[in-house]
Parts: C-alpha cells; structure tokens; sequence
C-alpha cells in the first residue's frame, strides 16, 4: 500500500479529501452505513469514518480490495484517483500473481480470497477446503495425463 500512499498527497490534503468523498458516495450507492461497512471491512467504524474525511488513507490492498468488493466498485477505479495507470489487461491479482493465464483462473483467487478472509470459516474449514481443492487438483493431473 506504500505504494499507494506515495501516490497521494499527505492525509489532509484535499486530494485525499477527495478520495474520501467519493468512498463515502460508493458506500452509501451500496447501502451501507459507516458500521456495517466498517464491520464487513474488520476494520472500526471510526477508521472508515477518518478515511471518509481524508484525515486517514486506506492503510492496505486487502482493506481497498474488501471496500470496493462490498460496494461493487472496480479496484482499478482508487487506483487511477491515486494517479497509478493501469493497462487494461493489468489487474491486482495478476501483478501479485504474474502466472496466471486465465479470466477463470483470475476469477477462481479473488472467491478463494472471499471465502478465507470471511467471518463464517473457521480455520479448520479453511484446511478443509484447501485439503479438497488440493485433491482435486491432483485428480485432474492424473486424469491430464492418461
């Protein structure tokens, strides 16, 4: 996220003001209020409403990719307003994994992603489903080869 900081002005500017203002519009397009977004972002309510008023920027890539998650709003689109170009084909999950080769294979991180930062597992679920997607990675190798 240094990244992104060292891209924006310091908190308190008014370009991170702006920044904030738009958040706060994208938040309430998707319904949400400053704690029930705060919550689903694991993050308190006094954090978001900061980052709001551009006093605070967004501290991590996982905070930024759950916000614009849950306000089905397009990573790509605080990245611009941080002054990053993005090309088109260029998307976070494929700079931080640069063999992926596929929409599917890009689509199958980001709800492996949302399944293990969610609440609802517990680590022993998360084993599970690791352990099953493992085997069945497994089994396609084998039935690949015959």
């Amino acid at each position: 996220m240094k990244m992104l900081e060292s891209r924006m002005e310091e908190r308190g500017s008014e370009h991170s003001r702006m920044i904030g203002r738009i958040m706060r519009e994208d938040r309430k397009n998707a319904g949400y209020t400053i704690r029930s977004l705060a919550e689903k972002m694991d993050i308190s309510p006094t954090h978001l409403t900061r980052i709001e008023s551009g006093d605070r920027l967004m501290d991590s890539v996982a905070k930024l990719i759950l916000f614009c998650d849950a306000c089905s709003v397009p990573i790509e689109k605080y990245l611009v307003l941080c002054g990053m170009e993005i090309p088109e084909t260029d998307t976070p999950v494929r700079r931080a994994f640069p063999a992926i080769s596929s929409k599917e294979q890009e689509d199958a991180i980001v709800a492996f992603a949302k399944l293990i930062t969610s609440k609802n597992l517990t680590d022993d679920n998360i084993t599970q489903m690791l352990d099953t997607a493992t085997a069945f990675a497994d089994f396609c190798d084998k039935k690949n080869q015959s």
